[in-house]
């Protein structure tokens, strides 16, 4: 359509427009008709005698409208589509067809070659499903622009890819033209003398983008470019695709007709802005809505993490690795898709230490993005100089500037390092204005766990290896900090990489402030977990104070790992002490131990002994409702089961001494899934507690679930399409060490919730859950009840031949449990 304006301008002005004395007479002869100024220099521009990156305005194309006889461009365009002769409109069609012919062909091989970079098979990547619904709304909101913003391996490209082939394979949306192609295409437009829409015109096969407006044709175009921060060009260059990129925004914000969506990191994102002057036009895109991460779309959900982990690490081993089993710091490392892909490649069964802890993760992920990288020796550089300089907190760039010049391009190779690690979310640049008005520009490392082994390693080198010596040094520069329990947690592990029991038997006497840490000491169990050596030689000299059993032992029941483990620090906490509440603390909860795995052997001695002690004044909630579930156990498993009444009368009345919500709720944490286990089910109602509220407390999550669970089962209430999709946030909020039993019991309550609404996929994935999880907690009386609850339910559809292999396994499980009969647990 401009096209024809300039044409029509010609005509009215007498002649072609072909140098600048001809835009000096045109702009005059404007000024004489129209009363409208036009400056020679815009004229120029838009007759092709003057380079620009941008398209004309609004304003200019309503007075050359004027000037041509028209009222106004909108009267123009109106004009023109009337008049267009039937053959001219079958063209339009077929311009149609074209662009969408030349948008495939180069869709296609970007898809490809996103494909070809994907860091695991691209079949086995998934579809960010909030994303793409955000991305479907943007396409049917009035804004023309929105930006995927992340970090570097945040799995954009892939995003991008997915969203493409849903709507290019959709047939509601066949008459849409969509153009996926990396940004460094634009690289070719920098180096052009056209405007952006003729260059974007020209990928399609037309003339000008105008010529699709001819008539109402049958879609959009939405141009898609991947990967802006991997861009070439650079100085005035560069700056010409970021003003191409707003002005296509503005240009399209006239037209419902063309979209243009753009991937790029946070930092090309922060030198594009300044060249946006209407934000609003962009979708999404507000600088609030950026995580701490310099992220405006969320990391992978636990769903999405499992699912890539059943189409890769499950497919290649025979035990299933549940999303449950791992550390809730490793979950939320693991959310982030790079560091996903790095973990799929180094997993195997018997690295059971990458289950427990981030670090083997976050080493990896040094030696791949800074050791084994380009410039790494200026990255570590800049690294060590932020850590030393802010013992891990941030720093100002100016004090960086003074040790390497990474704000001089030219001087060296620290300008392009500090950019790599800026650009890759390693590092986040943080400006602050002062009071007295001035700015500041900061820089810190962005993840707190990665700014910790830098310390580590830091310091350690300083040291010449972990001594007596090093732990002192973390001791007296981080103890009252924020850092001290994630330093000490770091350094106390990288020594347990190496054996070094004989300073880490000294850590308390040389670290005394652990004590007060409880993550510090939670780490620290999950560090002994995974080395049964270690465990065997420091936690029997960990416990001979009472202090040692009292905080890493009664404060860090592990639940999770009951069977192993646990067991083994019980027995060491029972060597160390002949005090009648240590040996009612540890024994109880070995019975308990005994019963929920069906080790007859170590259930019965340790119930005996217990059996006719009342819980002692100072025992847990927890401990105690074990003691608790221990007579229901022994009464059903080992009696006749038909004096459970006067238990749990006795059960009730010691609830009801409880004062405070979180010790009802600690002592309802075993003796409501006993209960519901062993069938006992009215009795269930005596502990349950209001959940009108589940946000932020374990406790509050523990009763949520024995609420819900006793619902469900007792046909009623099942959770509705919003507990299910907030399902997985309500795990998060569980003490990581004894969150096993609450998530089985929320796997059972959506497998049957999914069960009453016909939805048998998810019905079986849930179940599958359930049992595979109480399989890996060695719970075999759970999976036992769960196998025999699937049979019935296969029975009930007819699946005879399934039904009898789920007897089958369960009745195996009884009898290797050294328990006589299960009388009706089943």
């Amino acid at each position: 359509m401009v096209e024809l304006l300039t044409q029509e301008v010609e005509s009215r002005f007498g002649r072609k427009i072909s140098c600048q004395k001809d835009c000096i007479s045109l702009s005059i002869s404007i000024m004489d008709t129209c009363r409208e100024y036009l400056s020679p220099a815009t004229l120029r521009r838009l007759f092709g005698l003057l380079a620009t990156n941008s398209n004309p305005s609004h304003v200019t194309l309503d007075i050359l409208s004027r000037y041509a006889g028209y009222t106004g461009w909108d009267d123009f365009v109106s004009h023109k589509k009337s008049k267009i002769p039937e053959g001219i409109i079958r063209s339009a069609d077929e311009d149609w067809e074209q662009a969408a012919e030349h948008a495939k062909a180069v869709s296609s091989k970007t898809l490809n070659h996103i494909m070809h970079l994907s860091g695991i098979r691209f079949e086995e990547t998934v579809h960010r499903r909030q994303v793409e619904e955000r991305l479907d709304q943007f396409l049917n909101s009035n804004n023309p622009a929105t930006a995927i913003i992340a970090p570097g391996g945040y799995g954009k490209s892939i995003l991008l890819a997915h969203w493409y082939q849903i709507h290019r394979d959709l047939k509601a949306n066949m008459n849409d033209v969509f153009l996926l192609a990396p940004a460094t295409m634009l690289d070719h437009y920098a180096s052009s003398n056209t405007f952006i829409g003729h260059w974007l015109a020209q990928l399609l096969g037309q003339k000008s983008l105008e010529s699709l407006l001819v008539k109402d044709l049958p879609g959009r175009i939405v141009f898609i470019f991947d990967a802006l921060d991997e861009v070439v060009s650079v100085g005035a260059r560069f700056n010409k695709i970021l003003e191409a990129l707003a002005d296509l925004a503005e240009a399209f914000a006239q037209t419902n007709r063309f979209k243009l969506v753009i991937s790029t990191r946070l930092s090309t994102w922060t030198q594009l802005k300044p060249y946006i002057t209407h934000p609003l036009l962009w979708y999404f895109s507000d600088s609030e809505l950026l995580t701490h991460e310099g992220a405006n779309i969320p990391p992978l959900s636990p769903d999405e993490v499992q699912q890539i982990l059943d189409q890769t690490i499950n497919l290649r081993f025979n035990q299933r690795l549940l999303i449950f089993e791992l550390h809730p710091d490793l979950r939320q490392t693991l959310s982030y898709p790079y560091f996903l892909q790095l973990f799929i490649q180094v997993y195997t069964p018997e690295k059971q230490n990458l289950l427990n802890n981030q670090h083997e993760i976050l080493l990896e992920f040094l030696k791949s993005k800074i050791y084994f990288s380009t410039l790494p020796d200026e990255k570590v550089d800049i690294l060590t100089e932020i850590i030393r300089l802010g013992n891990g907190h941030r720093v100002l760039k100016e004090d960086i500037k003074r040790s390497y010049p990474i704000h001089l391009k030219l001087s060296g190779n620290y300008f392009t390092a500090y950019h790599e690690l800026l650009s890759y979310g390693i590092i986040t640049e943080e400006q602050v204005v002062e009071s007295t008005g001035r700015y500041f520009k900061y820089v810190r490392i962005t993840s707190p766990q990665l700014t910790g082994l830098l310390i580590v390693q830091d310091i350690v080198n300083s040291t010449g290896g972990i001594t007596e010596e090093t732990f002192r040094q973390v001791e007296e520069k981080f103890a009252g900090t924020e850092f001290y329990p994630l330093v000490q947690g770091t350094l106390y592990y990288t020594g347990s990489r190496d054996r070094n029991e004989k300073v880490l038997v000294k850590f308390f006497e040389l670290c005394p402030n652990a004590y007060t840490h409880g993550q510090l000491l939670r780490e620290i169990c999950a560090t002994l977990r995974n080395s049964s050596y270690l465990l065997n030689v420091l936690m029997p000299e960990y416990t001979k104070t009472r202090l040692g059993r009292q905080l890493l032992v009664e404060q860090n029941i592990d639940l999770n790992h009951l069977n192993g483990y646990f067991t083994t620090v019980l027995k060491h906490y029972l060597s160390n002490t002949t005090d009648i509440s240590e040996l009612f603390f540890a024994q109880t909860l070995l019975a308990f131990n005994g019963f929920i795995t069906l080790n007859g052997m170590l259930a019965q001695p340790n119930h005996e002994a217990t059996r006719n002690v009342k819980p002692p004044a100072d025992v847990s909630p927890l401990v105690a409702g074990a003691w608790f579930s221990n007579q229901l156990f022994a009464e059903i498993i080992m009696g006749n089961g038909n004096n459970t009444t006067p238990i749990v009368e006795r059960a009730t009345s010691y609830y009801r001494k409880f004062t405070s919500y979180a010790e009802r709720a600690e002592f309802s944490e075993l003796i409501v899934p006993t209960l519901l286990l062993l069938g006992q089910h009215p009795a269930v109602e005596n502990y349950l507690e209001d959940i009108s509220s589940i946000a932020g407390s374990h406790y509050q999550v523990v009763n949520y679930f024995n609420r819900k669970l006793f619902e469900i089962l007792s046909g009623k209430n099942h959770f509705s399409a919003e507990e299910d999709c907030q399902i997985q946030q309500i795990y998060q909020q569980l003490n990581p060490i004894r969150s096993f039993p609450q998530v089985i019991a929320g796997e059972v309550g959506r497998a049957a919730s999914y069960f009453h609404t016909q939805n048998l996929t998810m019905a079986h994935q849930c179940i599958r859950n359930a049992i595979e999880l109480s399989g890996i907690a060695g719970y075999k009386l759970v999976e036992m009840k769960l196998m025999n609850g699937l049979a019935r339910v296969l029975s009930e559809m007819r699946e005879e031949k399934q039904a009898m292999l789920c007897r089958e396994y369960a009745e195996t499980l009884w009898k290797c449990s050294g328990f006589t009969s299960p009388n009706g647990i089943g």
